[in-house]
């Protein structure tokens, strides 16, 4: 994936404000969360988080979800300031920009290959449920658990932890809907997590 690094900001301005699409996380070369791929009219550039706000990358932040971010250029990255959703209003002709948007060229762009490499995107994405019984039985709890195991283990760079509604099967909680395939863990907790995530592993 090229990289390509909008214009910088001028010197009286705190940042830049940078729109876009989320693509994935990116990571350092030792599987580490650091920041964000973004999609942008400008080219795709490569977002480092400051601590405070890389939680959100297993928290909150879903690809094709639409984001804004006040960063300031580095050497290969920008270096976030802070970070917003997308208001709703703006997301329709920003998604016409990119759409408009020539592709980048193979060896375009200020960023390089190696930049975005260690943030390859998520192959399995683990659904879990945070309503009515799967909630009573611990879903919240092995939520928690499993989004800071995934956070802090290179191993599980592939894995996406989405909180999400009832997934039909109260009787069977916790659920967990294990994608893609929509496969269901039923009676769900941090052994059999624990093991679909170690056959996972790419």
């Amino acid at each position: 994936m090229a990289i390509a690094m909008p214009p910088p900001p001028t010197q009286s301005a705190p940042g830049t404000l940078l729109q876009g699409k989320y693509v994935h996380p990116w990571r350092s070369p030792k599987g580490k969360l650091k920041g964000l791929v973004l999609q942008t009219p400008q080219g795709t550039v490569v977002v480092k988080l400051p601590k405070y706000l890389r939680p959100m990358l297993v928290r909150e932040l879903m690809p094709e979800t639409w984001w804004q971010v006040w960063a300031q250029p580095e050497d290969d990255h920008w270096e976030a300031v802070n970070l917003l959703p997308l208001a709703a209003a703006a997301i329709p002709d920003l998604a016409a920009a990119l759409a408009a948007a020539p592709s980048p060229a193979a060896n375009g762009g200020m960023g390089t290959e190696a930049a975005v490499r260690p943030a390859a995107p998520p192959t399995l994405r683990l659904q879990i449920c945070q309503k009515g019984k799967c909630c009573k039985q611990g879903s919240r709890d092995l939520t928690r658990w499993l989004q800071a195991e995934v956070a802090h283990n290179p191993a599980f760079r592939h894995v996406v932890v989405e909180p999400t509604g009832c997934l039909k099967a109260c009787k069977h909680g916790p659920n967990v809907c294990v994608k893609p395939g929509s496969r269901m863990v039923h009676h769900a907790d941090r052994a059999a997590i624990q093991a679909l995530l170690t056959q996972s592993q790419p």
